[in-house]
């Protein structure tokens, strides 16, 4: 089963679209010994920054999974047979089904990413513009956990 994220605009779109988004990276760049890291000003040059989601799109594939897993089988597929939640959802949620919900049609596999950020949903307003760099240590951390669950608090 896959979960598409909405699209959403490069560091560069984004800080001419909103021209007051809150933008993160170290106080000091030049020094590499200073790792003081703070909301600083919008940069001209966005080459070294990301548009960064605050809710981290990973989390949910992590709680599906980690919630398929810890319930056990406590479902039916669509066959009637015992399923998890993983197989259910994928039974049932990503399937010939296709509901509306607030103007959005779709299977409801398709919809639940709605609610994270995107350029076209009006939730562009949720992003930050952060350090490259650090934006990839925290992707990284995030599928760390995902990949050792039993050191996940989430899971």
């Amino acid at each position: 089963m896959k979960v598409v994220s909405p699209k959403y605009d490069s560091s560069g779109e984004i800080v001419r679209k909103q021209t007051s988004i809150k933008t993160y990276g170290y106080k000091n760049p030049a020094d590499c010994d200073d790792y003081d890291f703070a909301l600083i000003d919008i940069p001209t040059d966005t080459s070294k920054y990301a548009t960064e989601h605050i809710l981290e799109f990973q989390l949910l594939k992590i709680f599906l999974e980690g919630k398929s897993k810890n319930d056990g089988v406590k479902w039916k597929d669509a066959a009637g047979k015992p399923a998890n939640l993983c197989g259910y959802m994928k039974a049932y949620w990503s399937g010939n089904i296709r509901v509306n919900v607030d103007g959005t049609e779709g299977t409801p596999i398709e919809i639940l990413p709605t609610v994270f950020p995107g350029r076209d949903n009006g939730f562009a307003s949720e992003f930050v513009v952060l350090d490259k760099y650090v934006n990839g240590m925290k992707e990284r951390v995030s599928t760390l956990c995902s990949q050792r669950p039993r050191c996940c608090p989430l899971t």
